[in-house]
């Protein structure tokens, strides 16, 4: 098939027989309001920007919580909105990629942030962003990695034939001399919605390409269009 279909569970009624529901009917990840009779009442958030997913309605307070790479590709940052589309605001501003969890009453939540060279730590913030409690900073994890001498990643962009820009990332050996030449290692994925190229901690595959980076390759992951 030439074709596919994403699906979503991100529906969600309201106390007044309206109801929240993403859709990619307009070619892009949007949140929507609609009536109880299904009529489509406004946008929520901004055209031609793709969200990732809703995490929370907050009903009480007539917050809606989302994620999406609108700052960069590869990163995963948190926003909300209030159910009419008001008082849009970014509530994790910098590069790589956060999540978040929420209480019952959405008085806190959990966070989590890590970045392509950087374990995730995890903390406990109220509902101003203020952080209360450092849950897990991963010492230990940032000592291996420096121990086993980790080399960093680095993000490019290459250009095709026609002229298209794909995002990609690069690990060389930590010896590497431009004089020499290395054999490569051309990590893909090639389906859609597989984006592999995510400033992100990689957890146990990250230990694997660096083992292979220590042998003398350089590893190269890109992103082939429609990935992301």
């Amino acid at each position: 098939s030439d074709t596919w279909i994403d699906l979503y569970d991100d529906l969600y009624e309201l106390p007044k027989g309206q109801y929240i529901l993403s859709s990619e009917k307009s070619g892009y990840h949007m949140i929507y309001l609609f009536d109880a009779n299904g009529k489509e009442i406004k946008a929520l958030t901004p055209d031609k920007i793709d969200i990732g997913k809703i995490l929370a309605v907050d009903e009480l307070n007539s917050w809606i919580y989302y994620t999406s790479n609108e700052s960069a590709p590869m990163d995963q940052n948190i926003y909300r909105v209030k159910t009419d589309g008001s008082a849009r605001a970014l509530l994790t501003p910098g590069a790589g990629y956060y999540t978040m969890q929420f209480s019952q009453n959405y008085q806190y939540r959990l966070m989590s942030y890590s970045n392509i060279n950087t374990p995730p730590s995890f903390y406990i913030t109220d509902s101003t962003g203020k952080i209360l409690r450092n849950v897990e900073t991963n010492e230990k994890a940032k000592k291996v990695k420096e121990q086993m001498k980790y080399s960093p990643w680095r993000f490019l962009e290459i250009t095709t034939s026609e002229g298209i820009n794909l995002n990609a990332m690069m690990l060389f050996p930590n010896n590497f001399d431009t004089a020499q030449k290395y054999p490569v290692l051309m990590y893909v994925y090639g389906g859609p919605g597989g984006q592999q190229v995510v400033d992100r901690w990689m957890g146990a595959r990250g230990g694997w390409v660096q083992y292979l980076s220590q042998l003398g390759y350089i590893v190269l992951v890109a992103d082939n269009r429609g990935t992301g």
